[in-house]
């Protein structure tokens, strides 16, 4: 029997897992941004996904963060996922150790010959210095891009996911006190910037409840 297929990215899927079980449960005005591989952001306004005119809103990962910044898979240079994803970090992680700079990952690096992402937020969340000097550098950058959707969207609340959100509040508070500086003030007042509730859940339970509604919503269309 044939059935509907419907595909949904990673950001808008957390974007509405958030909005119905998780940190932005009656908040119709909110903004998901997920860092993992990639850099992206889910939308909602008005308690609805905005998908832009042709579907391919929310690359957050391919604003431009350095002017004639490392190349990007994308062919531009300097996109924000070259200093602020998961792998940009790993490899500037990689580089200083490979400098002879000092980290718990020293050993783990030589063996292995490369880290992954659960390596360093593990690092991360036992107080490695130099890891958490890496995390703050690549937040902070994301913090900017945070400031840049919070001018442009004015949301209620920003939701930071994905792999690098499982640091913690290190990472949130560095992408906060970063959007505070650089956003518009009566933009900035009366947002909120807070982690993701459900973790790596989101994207899941945010796939499973679009499903539901959409089939709710026939529902009530047939009747």
């Amino acid at each position: 029997m044939p059935c509907e297929v419907k595909l949904i990215n990673r950001a808008r899927a957390g974007a509405l897992g958030e909005y119905w079980h998780g940190a932005g449960i009656d908040i119709d005005d909110l903004i998901y941004v997920s860092i993992s591989s990639g850099i992206a952001a889910g939308i909602l306004i008005g308690g609805e996904l905005f998908t832009g005119a042709y579907n391919y809103n929310g690359e957050l990962g391919h604003t431009t963060a350095l002017i004639d910044g490392p190349e990007c898979v994308c062919g531009s240079r300097g996109c924000l996922e070259t200093v602020a994803s998961m792998p940009a970090l790993i490899r500037s992680i990689e580089t200083r150790l490979r400098q002879g700079e000092t980290s718990t990952l020293s050993d783990l690096l030589n063996k292995g010959g490369h880290l992954t992402s659960k390596d360093v937020v593990a690092a991360a969340s036992d107080g490695d210095i130099l890891v958490l000097d890496e995390v703050r550098s690549a937040a902070r950058y994301v913090g900017i891009a945070v400031a840049n959707l919070i001018n442009l969207f004015n949301p209620r609340l920003v939701i930071i996911g994905g792999q690098l959100a499982q640091v913690g509040e290190i990472v949130v508070n560095a992408i906060r006190s970063t959007a505070q500086r650089r956003a518009y003030p009566l933009s900035f007042a009366d947002v909120q910037i807070v982690r993701s509730a459900l973790g790596e859940d989101s994207v899941c339970i945010g796939a499973c409840a679009l499903a539901v509604d959409q089939y709710i919503r026939k529902l009530g269309l047939a009747l």
